[in-house]
Order: C-alpha cells, then sequence, then structure tokens
C-alpha cells in the first residue's frame, strides 16, 4: 500500500546524514535541530565560525573582527567555492573564494544574456536580460502595477508616491515623527521635548547630567564618574575588560606590537627608576598582586615553590659562595630582628595571643606537651590526627563525657582536651597512653576536678557506674 510513497528527505550540513523536513526549522536553516543545538551552545561558549572552513573555533583563534580563522588565512592552499579544487592561496583573490580562472569566467559569464541575477525587489533570480543596465529591480517589477511597503509591509499601487521602498502613508507618518515636538532618548527611553536636548545629540540633557548612569553591557546603575566619557555606554570596568582582552589578542598575533609595547616599558622604568616615590609604588604593586594571585590560585603558588626551590638547588650545587652569602645574611638578620629583651618581649606575647585565640594550636600545643610527657616517662605513644577534636566531639554527641552538659554553646578556652587514664597518677600509680583511645572531651569543670585521678574513681565521685 505504502510502496508508492517518497520520503522526502533533507540532508543536514554538518552531519551529513538524511532527515525529514520536520528535523529542520527556519531558525536552523541547513542543520538539523540537533547539530543546531550543539552549534548554538558553542556560539554562545565564545566560539565563532570561519567562514573559509565553516569550523567552530575560539575567538582568540581570530584577528579582531575578522571572519576567517589565522589558520586559513597562513594555509598555503585554498579550495575554489567554485571548481572546488585545491589550489595555491595566491591564486585567489583579496575576500573572494574563486581562483582566478573561475573569477574570469564568472566575470565573463555576466556580460551574455543568460546569466542569473537576484531582483531586490521580488528576491526572483531572473536573467540579466531582465534588468536594465545599472538597475537591481527587473522590469516585470518596476512595471507591476502594485509593490510592497518596506514599512508596513503591505501592496499598494506603484503609481503613488514611493521613497526608500516606503508607500506615501508610512513616509507622512515618518515626516511627521520627524518634526514632531516629541523626542525619543536613547539613554532612558521616554519621549520628551526636543527643547530638553543639544542640537545633535541624541541623550536629554538630565540624563547627560544626571550622578547615575547605567552601563549597556553590565547593566549597572553606577555615578557618572565611573564612566570614561559623557558619551561612552560602558563603565569603565567593561571598558577595561575590553581593552585586556584586546591587548592580550594582538599582543600574541601581533610581534611588532608586542616588541613595542615591551619597549615601551623599558623607556618607561629606565625613565622612573630613579625617582624613589614610583620605586615605592611599584614595591607596593608588585606585592598587593602576588598576595590577590596567591590567595586565588593554589596551583601558581605551589609551581612558584617548586621553582624556586629548583633554582636554589641548583645554585647552591654550582656556586659555593652562593651558600655561604645566604649563610651570612641569615646570620646578619637574626642578630639584627631576633635578639635582644625586645624581641623575646613581643614573641612571648605573640605566643601567648595565638594560644588564647586559636584553638587548634592550643591543642596541638597541649598534644605536643603530653607527647614530651609521654617520652619523658617511657609510655607508649600513638598516632594523633590533627582533627582530632572534631572527631571526639561527634563522638560523643556534642556532649562533656563527664556531666554530659552540652559543648556546642560552650566557648572553645572552655573545652578541654584530656587523657581518660592519666599519664602518670600518684594515687595509683597507673600510666596510661598517649593514644587516640586514651583521649575526650571534658568542660572546665569536670576537667579540674577529675585532675589526675583514676577515670573509675571519678565516675564513683559524680554518681556513676563507670567513666
Amino acid at each position: 500500500m505504502f510502496n508508492n510513497v517518497v520520503a522526502v528527505l533533507q540532508q543536514c550540513r554538518d552531519c551529513g546524514d538524511g532527515k525529514p523536513k520536520s528535523a529542520f526549522s527556519a531558525a536552523s536553516g541547513t542543520r538539523c535541530q540537533d547539530c543546531w543545538n550543539a552549534y548554538s551552545r558553542l556560539r554562545n561558549e565564545g566560539y565563532r565560525e570561519c567562514g573559509r572552513c565553516r569550523d567552530l573555533k575560539p575567538k582568540h583563534d581570530f584577528d579582531g573582527r575578522k571572519r576567517t580563522c589565522r589558520q586559513c588565512l597562513n594555509a598555503p592552499t585554498r579550495v575554489c567555492s567554485e571548481c572546488k579544487q585545491n589550489k595555491p592561496a595566491v591564486e585567489f583573490r583579496y575576500k573572494r573564494g574563486q581562483c582566478q580562472d573561475c573569477f574570469r569566467k564568472l566575470a565573463r559569464e555576466r556580460k551574455y544574456e543568460g546569466y542569473q541575477r537576484k531582483c531586490v525587489r521580488c528576491s526572483l533570480e531572473k536573467t540579466q536580460a531582465d534588468f536594465d543596465e545599472g538597475k537591481n529591480t527587473c522590469r516585470e517589477c518596476v512595471q507591476s502595477s502594485a509593490r510592497q511597503c518596506s514599512i508596513c509591509g503591505e501592496w499598494k499601487p506603484q503609481n503613488g508616491v514611493w521613497y526608500g521602498g516606503r508607500c506615501q502613508q508610512c513616509i507622512i507618518e515618518y515626516d511627521a515623527q520627524r518634526h514632531s515636538p516629541m523626542k525619543k532618548c536613547w539613554r532612558c527611553d521616554k519621549r520628551k521635548l526636543r527643547d530638553e536636548f543639544e542640537h545633535g545629540q541624541r541623550t536629554c540633557l538630565e540624563c547627560r547630567t544626571a550622578p547615575y548612569r547605567k552601563c549597556r553591557k553590565c547593566r549597572r546603575v553606577l555615578p557618572a564618574e565611573f564612566f570614561y566619557r559623557r558619551k561612552e555606554g560602558r563603565c569603565l570596568d567593561c571598558r577595561n575588560e575590553y581593552g585586556r582582552r584586546y591587548h592580550a589578542v594582538r599582543y600574541h598575533s601581533d610581534p611588532p606590537y608586542a616588541e613595542s609595547v615591551r619597549r615601551r616599558a623599558r623607556e618607561r622604568y629606565h625613565r622612573n627608576y630613579r625617582n624613589p616615590v614610583w620605586r615605592q609604588q611599584k614595591r607596593e604593586y608588585r606585592k598587593r598582586r602576588y598576595r590577590i594571585r596567591r590567595a586565588s590560585d593554589p596551583d601558581w603558588v605551589e609551581q612558584e615553590r617548586t621553582r624556586s626551590r629548583e633554582y636554589s638547588r641548583r645554585r647552591r650545587q654550582s656556586d659555593p659562595s652562593f651558600v655561604e652569602g645566604q649563610l651570612e645574611a641569615g646570620r646578619r638578620y637574626r642578630l639584627k630582628h631576633r635578639t635582644g629583651p625586645e624581641f623575646r618581649r613581643k614573641e612571648n606575647r605573640r605566643q601567648r595571643t595565638r594560644y588564647q585565640n586559636n584553638p587548634a594550636h592550643r591543642d596541638k600545643a597541649k598534644l605536643r606537651t603530653a607527647k614530651r610527657k609521654a617520652l619523658k616517662r617511657e609510655t607508649a605513644i600513638g598516632a594523633i590526627p590533627p582533627d582530632i577534636r572534631d572527631r571526639l566531639m561527634r563522638d560523643q554527641i556534642y556532649r562533656c563525657r563527664g556531666c554530659g552538659r552540652s559543648l556546642k554553646n560552650l566557648d572553645s578556652s572552655k573545652i578541654h582536651l584530656d587523657h581518660i587514664q592519666p599519664l602518670s597518677s600518684r594515687r595509683t600509680g597507673r600510666r596510661g597512653t598517649h593514644s587516640v583511645d586514651n583521649l575526650c572531651l571534658l568542660c572546665w569543670k569536670c576537667n579540674g576536678q577529675k585532675n589526675d585521678k583514676d577515670p573509675d574513681q571519678f565516675a564513683r565521685e559524680i554518681g556513676r557506674l563507670f567513666f
């Protein structure tokens, strides 16, 4: 029954598959809907289509606003759009896809009547004989009794007044709007009297003198001093960002421009080097830039550390005098900055402040002291992880192991890390181990009451069966 039905298929431009016409839309054109979605996603991510190879490539592969990528521009050969042959690039005319032979052939064909042209009014392909010399509209459209207006889109008699593709009624409305006492402001998008505009200006006086403006790029409302010029629609941040992108693209693609930038930088440096104020500003700028990059790019910090260590290692191996100089510089620094009673007072004050305000440092100091005592008494030592406080908090459900009060709302200085079995007990003579299994969290009251008592004895004192 369906043997005589022929499916109408259309070939996709990208994937090359034959698909029904329902898979294509007016927006996608010669691409199927799947290929069009992928193409739109790449365009939104900053990719552009090369006008020659028709491939999607990043924007930095193009020079400025050129539609052809650098790879196609610098290629020694090109494919002719007419004969489809690969020929040397020198045989192609400027901004044309035809080689010289095909270009001359097409130029000769234009002189004959068989050459097809497109009418600008009816958009139909017609022969050269259907046009008058020097005209882009065919004779049929010129002699027709009706014509379509480019503004209202209606078909109206040809014998009326026409100008620029507009009918007489649209011309009258346009002139009335031009000579009306009202005018639309380009910035605030409101219609105002023409007296509120300066001659030849599209922005009203109120918007030009307003203390705040809206950036047409980032859509932020900013003070007027954040804009470079009165006519500039972009704020300074958007303008500088565009300048940085332009400079980066041109610096890497234009060697003469890059050399001129480096030459001007050298001249400016040598000109300002004798100025101490400039040197101080340069030093502060470098420190600020280093701090910003160090906080935002940890990979770069690791690379810089590796590079510095490698450089120091090679220098120490190849230059013994460098090692002596480094040691002497360290001795001079310590002798100047890390000796005397004033330095000791500052260092003790800093350590006390850090011990009081930093719970993690306080826990580390206590664990260090306990480890030292355990080594002195030759007791067993286990590995203590740095996050022991958080682990014990979760294990004890955020409650004191002695009295059971909640530790969530207590200050960190009132939460003590204690050994369940004391490292050295004067009462029982037992010795506990310095390990995770022998640690717990107590409030400051329970820790002061427990002291070096045995856990069973302390449990009986607080009215519990076991600790």
